[in-house]
């Protein structure tokens, strides 16, 4: 017979249906120290104690004596169950029930401990489904009419335990897309648990995961402050860590996982150890009283937000007061990024900020801050002087409390008058705890570029030469890097030694002869390699020159080999995406095959291509047909461009980081074409199955082919519809 006893809510007795309820409080008490106590029992005093928590009567004897026979009663004889359900054995009392008797506390935690497991092994619907039934059982309180030491503590853990269960259910939410649910989960865990920033965390993410980016930096800030006016102590790494993510781009609210179990994982920050250097030698600077600017340069997915958001956390462990915002393309506010973090500070206060700035541009920080009263977005800016005068004495402010970072993301999209407060900030705070790190993209179309580089390199460059400013250039992750990241995502690398292979290459020369000649050049292909994922390629072949320019000629030199890329997906996964790790982890992560291109990094190129302008496409094409190495006049010609128009484009393509000069020996030589080619063969790729088959058609008409292996050869020949020679 099924049985079940209820401790949490009304203390109950279920069976068969039927439910039973004890009608004296002592009795309840009683009973709840029975079941928790489980097999060891309690002595007679330790259950008097609990029972009357403050004084024991003088008859608490004979009155405890009473309260297990009702007890007994209570509980009762039933077939199956033994005679007596509380025993007296070695002066303690135990509660003896038959197997299979359900008691809800006991469930509630095995439920949550199920769906820690479930979330830990990715099952988000069972991790959902355990922690909700967990919280649902958790909410009822604990003998709300009773007080003492042992009532208050199993309050406690309970309340640990039911947050520890929201918190589940609101990450599972999260996963599934859910964000709604996740977020108000997350708000209850937090309202029961104010100074437990795991939960805090788990808001954070939903309305990160909601594209609610404001709401999840104020509930930040509300931790922030929280932890300071109570306990006195800045928000742990994780929860730095967790803010410092927030720099990262908007995005769309997140959809559902289809594949829950298949998560990805956290990745680790690997290599970037100059870089890192770097800015931690700049923060040294910085804390040690001289003002520093870092400028993090980079293409599209290069790490630059990674790399500040591993240098925020680094910083906020050695005790620094970080200060973080995010340039926004077409901003509404002037300066949002120095806005945006300032708020953040005046948020997480415990004292009036204002009280260190003039008294004369109180009042405008009071308008232009929402912590303090203002509206958002600010209705009304102040004039610059004045708007740039008072975020700088905040700002000093701040820093004047402990050593501070300020770091602005994206600041490619930087307005004129943050770059105009950034040089202000730089000529007026050289006294300053402050490191001041911005990231900025160095690969956007020419005109925008001009506009935000010109103001930061001119803003640079009177503090250069002093040590003051500075510039971290982030380019590919070697492949070390990429084979620590690839082991980390269970991605499966095939390491070929002691191996050999011979083969011909083909090689890109120049041809002076007219009509038919023969070319020479440096041979790229496969070639003959000992060894674990190295070789040494020798090609021999002749090869067709038109006219002066490229031609396919005799080569000799390296080339990969069979041994090194063939088996080796991470090593062709580095190759394809010269060290970018957007595109290498979209590689790894991609299973259509080893020379698909990922819809992520196609969806980026389309992109790419609508920044750039009409004649740098056609440009493009030619170079994606032809590729991946060009020579600039032929290609021009193939695209239908005079040389002022050809070179505009090429300089765009060189702007975006699409393309890139090859220097080579004999690059001065006037009679050597200059030749470019892809930064990123996967770029070249994306770009090439974008284009139409007429289109393609045309431009080989013009222009043959330049492949660098026979291979290549084949897969363009096919591509055009044409037969092989």
């Amino acid at each position: 017979m099924d049985t079940e006893i209820d401790i949490l809510g009304p203390v109950a007795l279920r069976r068969a249906g039927a439910v039973h309820h004890l009608q004296s409080a002592q009795a309840r008490v009683a009973l709840a120290r029975l079941v928790l106590a489980g097999p060891e029992g309690v002595t007679r005093e330790e259950l008097a104690d609990v029972i009357w928590p403050g004084a024991l009567p003088p008859t608490w004897a004979s009155a405890l004596r009473t309260l297990v026979s009702r007890l007994r009663a209570f509980l009762g004889p039933v077939r199956g169950e033994p005679v007596n359900p509380v025993v007296k054995q070695g002066g303690r009392y135990l509660l003896a029930l038959a197997p299979g008797t359900l008691v809800d506390v006991e469930d509630a935690t095995r439920s949550v401990a199920a769906a820690h497991d479930a979330l830990t092994a990715g099952n988000l619907t069972a991790a959902g489904r355990l922690a909700a039934r967990a919280a649902d059982r958790l909410r009822s309180p604990f003998l709300s009419e009773h007080d003492g030491d042992w009532v208050a503590g199993w309050r406690e853990r309970l309340t640990e335990d039911l947050v520890t269960a929201l918190e589940i259910a609101s990450r599972a939410a999260t996963a599934t897309g859910d964000h709604r649910r996740a977020a108000l989960l997350a708000e209850e865990a937090t309202d029961r648990a104010p100074a437990r920033e795991s939960a805090h965390r788990c808001l954070i993410a939903a309305r990160e995961a909601m594209g609610n980016r404001a709401e999840a930096l104020r509930a930040y800030q509300r931790l922030r402050r929280y932890l300071a006016e109570e306990l006195g102590v800045d928000p742990a790494p994780e929860t730095e860590a967790a803010f410092l993510a927030l720099l990262g781009p908007s995005s769309p609210p997140a959809a559902p996982a289809r594949h829950p179990a298949a998560r990805r994982r956290p990745l680790p920050f690997t290599g970037r150890r100059g870089e890192k250097t770097a800015l931690a030698a700049a923060w040294d600077r910085a804390a040690a009283g001289r003002r520093q600017f870092v400028l993090v340069t980079g293409e599209s997915g290069i790490g630059k937000t990674r790399l500040l958001q591993e240098t925020g956390a680094a910083i906020a462990a050695d005790g620094g007061l970080l200060l973080a915002g995010r340039c926004d393309e077409n901003a509404l506010t002037p300066c949002q990024p120095l806005i945006e973090a300032l708020d953040g500070y005046a948020a997480a206060c415990t004292h009036d900020p204002l009280t260190a700035v003039s008294p004369a541009f109180r009042g405008p920080l009071r308008r232009l801050l929402p912590s303090l009263g203002g509206p958002c977005p600010p209705a009304q800016l102040p004039e610059q002087p004045i708007l740039f005068a008072a975020l700088t004495q905040l700002l000093r402010a701040a820093a004047g409390e402990r050593p501070c970072a300020l770091l602005i993301d994206d600041a490619h999209w930087a307005d004129p008058q943050t770059v105009l407060l950034l040089r202000h900030l730089l000529r007026t705070t050289a006294d300053t705890r402050l490191c001041i790190v911005v990231a900025a993209r160095n690969d956007l179309p020419a005109p925008a570029r001009r506009r935000v580089w010109a103001g930061l390199d001119e803003a640079m460059l009177p503090f250069e030469h002093t040590g003051e400013a500075t510039e971290v250039a982030l380019t590919g992750l070697d492949l070390t890097a990429a084979r620590t990241l690839a082991h980390h995502l269970n991605t499966t690398t095939s390491t070929t030694t002691g191996t050999s292979s011979t083969s011909t290459s083909i090689g890109i020369g120049t041809s002076t002869s007219i009509g038919i000649g023969i070319g020479t050049g440096t041979g790229i292909g496969t070639g003959t390699g000992t060894g674990t994922g190295t070789g040494t390629g020798i090609g021999i072949g002749t090869g067709i020159g038109i006219g002066t320019g490229p031609g396919i000629g005799t080569g000799t030199g390296p080339g990969p080999t069979t041994s090194s890329t063939g088996g080796d997906p991470v090593h062709r996964a580095h190759t394809r995406s010269a060290g970018n790790p957007f595109m290498l982890l979209e590689l790894l992560h991609h299973r259509a095959g080893p020379d698909a291109v990922p819809p992520a990094v196609a969806r980026l190129v389309t992109t790419k291509q609508a920044a750039i302008g009409q004649d740098a496409t056609r440009l493009l094409h030619v170079a994606a047909v032809t590729g991946p190495t060009i020579a600039f006049d032929t290609a021009a010609r193939a695209a239908g461009l005079d040389v002022l128009a050809a070179l505009d484009a090429l300089e765009s393509l060189l702007t975006a980081g699409i393309l890139a000069e090859v220097t080579a020996a004999g690059s001065n030589d006037p009679d050597r074409p200059a030749l470019y080619t892809f930064r990123h063969d996967v770029v070249r790729q994306a770009v090439d199955e974008q284009i139409t088959t007429a289109r393609r058609r045309h431009v080989t008409s013009l222009q043959p082919p330049l492949p660098t292996t026979r291979n290549d050869t084949a897969h363009q020949l096919s591509r055009t519809g044409a037969e092989p020679l």
